[in-house]
């Protein structure tokens, strides 16, 4: 459910985009030009905003610039005819979340209200989360006052000095890379490399490589021998986001390492020693992947070894009042 302001002169176009939104138990208030839209974003706080292109007292583009004003994260949503679709793909250009043209269908305006909330409090969460981490010289405090930040902020005080392997759970944009950050910063490998790899972003082959290395004539295109991350991190920390979607290939490696400190670059027969400390999130549960026998157990007991959950923002009302 979100809070959300309908800006449009013509009373048939609001009641059937309040009538769609209240479905869904959305909180909307309307307004029925520019100004009276100004007024209602500068005394009130909004998830989303659905504002039509022409008014008589202006224009969507004066409530976006509006609602930037209030919220520069509050997504503006534009509603226009098929004869402004240029000025609609102008909107996006300027800041726009979306836009929808007339007439609506009832599934649509429902589905982009909840992806634009969504979006706004993503958004939201993020940056205050981003803002809290205060950065002190060797150090990194994550920012909350919740038990729940509290119990994070001992976990990393504890595990930070040692070697432990780290596994960070919890939703996209809950700040987990800044708390592999901050044990990385509080160990003994402070001053050697800290280094980041999102698992996701790369297919099964270009991950491998990306995190063993590669020799000459490994695959199609590999001209030259190339040391990966892990390679890169000696004597300091990788950290892997995303763990959850490497491939079973990548996944027996990173035992490997885990287990001995070896890995084979991609070619290779010939095992290289690294000293790397792990660190490792992701937003899915492992366990439930072990169970559908997407991820090995024994790799996810290796990886476990000091759990750390960080709760989005929504879920932690104790640190919101002190932002």
């Amino acid at each position: 459910m979100g809070r959300i302001l309908v800006v449009d002169d013509e009373p048939n176009m609001r009641r059937i985009l309040v009538s769609n939104l209240r479905q869904d138990q959305h909180a909307v208030q309307e307004a029925v030009g520019v100004e009276e839209a100004r007024r209602n974003l500068a005394a009130n706080d909004y998830d989303a905003v659905f504002t039509d292109q022409k008014m008589p007292d202006g224009e969507g583009l004066d409530v976006l610039a509006a609602a930037r004003e209030s919220d520069a994260k509050l997504s503006v949503v534009f509603l226009t005819a098929v004869a402004s679709i240029e000025l609609a793909v102008e909107s996006m250009r300027q800041g726009a979340f979306d836009f929808l043209t007339k007439p609506f269908q009832p599934e649509v305006i429902r589905a982009t209200a909840r992806r634009a909330c969504e979006h706004t409090v993503l958004l939201r969460e993020n940056l205050l989360l981003k803002d809290a981490v205060v950065r002190l010289e060797g150090a990194a405090e994550i920012y909350g006052e919740s038990a729940a930040m509290q119990s994070v902020r001992e976990k990393i005080a504890r595990v930070a000095p040692t070697n432990a392997t780290v596994l960070i759970t919890g939703e996209t944009g809950t700040g987990k890379e800044l708390v592999a950050r901050a044990i990385h910063r509080n160990s003994t490998r402070a001053n050697k490399p800290f280094i980041a790899l999102n698992c996701a972003a790369f297919t099964e082959t270009l991950l491998e490589s990306e995190l063993f290395g590669h020799e000459k004539g490994a695959f199609t295109g590999a001209d030259r021998a190339r040391q990966g991350l892990f390679e890169a991190a000696n004597e300091g920390t990788l950290f892997l986001d995303e763990a959850g979607e490497m491939s079973p290939a990548a996944q027996a490696k990173l035992l490997r390492i885990l287990t001995d400190g070896q890995l084979l670059r991609v070619g290779s027969t010939k095992p290289r020693t690294v000293n790397v400390r792990v660190l490792v999130a992701t937003h899915r549960d492992l366990q439930q992947r072990v169970q559908q026998g997407l991820f090995r157990e024994d790799l996810y007991y290796r990886l476990a070894v000091v759990p750390i959950h960080i709760p989005p923002l929504r879920e932690r009302r104790d640190d919101i009042a002190g932002l």
